[in-house]
């Protein structure tokens, strides 16, 4: 199976990924098929990537799944948020409510 990810050159403190398609089963920091673009998140200004969305969808066409850290990079926010939600808070449970109010009523 194809993948489509990030793979890390630069130096130490200095990240610099190149977004590129390779076999699951490789490592990623060795050979990889083709080269899709870059990313540098250590940029100021916008953009902090750029692919080739041609490539792109022609590798996805061909059965390659882009990892998660490609698909935020390349998906609008709405679709970021549909995919990703916000991890809702944990409810409280009765005895953390229980120990929370004896503090109040110490406090007081």
């Amino acid at each position: 199976m194809l993948r489509i990810r990030l793979m890390r050159f630069g130096k130490k403190h200095q990240p610099f990924f190149r977004i590129v398609v390779i076999p699951s089963h490789w490592k990623a920091t060795g050979q990889y098929i083709e080269s899709l673009g870059w990313y540098n998140p250590l940029l100021k200004k916008k953009p902090k990537y750029r692919i080739n969305m041609d490539r792109y969808n022609y590798w996805v066409s061909q059965g390659a799944k882009p990892s998660d850290a490609v698909l935020k990079l390349i998906l609008p926010v709405e679709e970021k948020k549909k995919l990703w939600p916000d991890k809702p808070k944990k409810a409280k449970g009765k005895e953390q409510q229980q120990k929370a109010a004896k503090r109040d009523e110490a406090k007081k």
